[in-house]
């Protein structure tokens, strides 16, 4: 499992991450289930109520459509229960994507690259690879479901890279090719251009 470059470019500048912009990405009071409140003096942390026979959810304040995303979780082991899961769900539905977290550690990371559309996760010593893919196209929040009376768990966000803009020769390349069409490719070799560029334009090494 290839550990993404920009996962780790995002935890060595996540100390650059100011208050203000995290607490845009932290829990949302108004998008929670009844028996879960975010704390007064910490809005990255809800608590759970001990309520019997409940699963409870909340999600974040910020969904993502674009670009690749981090956030870290801290929910201690003791206090997961038996059905604690974590992922992300669209604006609509009840849940989208989870996956059951009882063996991460304490803390965790989670990553969704909404480019290449998947969502992994890791820990400070080990990727633990790609849980959810496909899911471009959609608005999704991060989301925890907590059965767990007097459970508290904390979200941050690390940080973000949107997507770069393509760069020029892949810009020019498609053009060329859509203007020569599928069924002249093959006359690329008749093109007055370097062979380097005949060779990038079919996509050749």
């Amino acid at each position: 499992m290839l550990r993404p470059a920009k996962f780790d470019y995002i935890l060595s500048s996540q100390h650059l991450m100011d208050r203000q912009t995290q607490e845009l990405h932290a829990w949302n009071p108004d998008d929670r289930s009844l028996n879960i409140f975010v704390k007064d003096d910490d809005c990255f942390t809800f608590h759970r109520h001990p309520v019997a026979q409940s699963t409870d959810c909340i999600r974040g304040k910020m969904g993502y459509s674009t670009g690749f995303h981090v956030w870290q979780l801290e929910w201690p082991q003791r206090q997961r229960g038996t059905h604690a899961v974590v992922g992300v769900a669209t604006k609509a539905a009840a849940l989208h994507v989870l996956i059951v977290c009882n063996r991460l550690s304490l803390q965790f990371y989670c990553i969704l690259d909404m480019d290449d559309g998947y969502m992994a996760f890791a820990t400070d010593q080990h990727y633990l690879g790609v849980a959810f893919r496909n899911l471009q196209g959609r608005t999704l929040y991060p989301i925890v479901s907590a059965v767990w009376g007097h459970c508290e768990i904390t979200m941050k966000y690390l940080g973000g890279i949107e997507p770069s803009p393509r760069p020029l020769m892949d810009i020019c390349r498609r053009a060329i090719r859509v203007e020569m069409g599928r069924h002249r490719l093959h006359r690329v070799d008749e093109l007055r251009l370097p062979p380097p560029l005949k060779r990038f334009i079919l996509y050749r090494k």
